[in-house]
């Protein structure tokens, strides 16, 4: 899931950013409540939810190497 975090970009907007670029992903806009809560401080930060709620995976800005993608995946799916 893409969650927007700018204040000027509604739902309408990311939705229309997710169609022009093809992404199958769901995508929604969230309150700056959401980025305290989880604890946001840079951009492109990510998130691995289990199955229960809980917040098991935690990257911050930049690209993890594919193999790090992998694991990540892998964990989510056995948890």
């Amino acid at each position: 899931m893409a969650i927007g975090t700018d204040s000027f970009e509604g739902e309408s907007y990311l939705r229309q950013y997710k169609e022009r670029n093809g992404f199958p992903w769901p995508i929604a806009a969230v309150d700056s409540d959401v980025i305290e809560s989880y604890e946001v401080v840079v951009r492109s930060t990510k998130f691995g939810i289990d199955r229960n709620g809980v917040i098991v995976l935690k990257g911050l800005y930049g690209t993890q190497p594919f193999e790090e993608w992998e694991r990540w995946l892998k964990q989510l799916e056995e948890g």
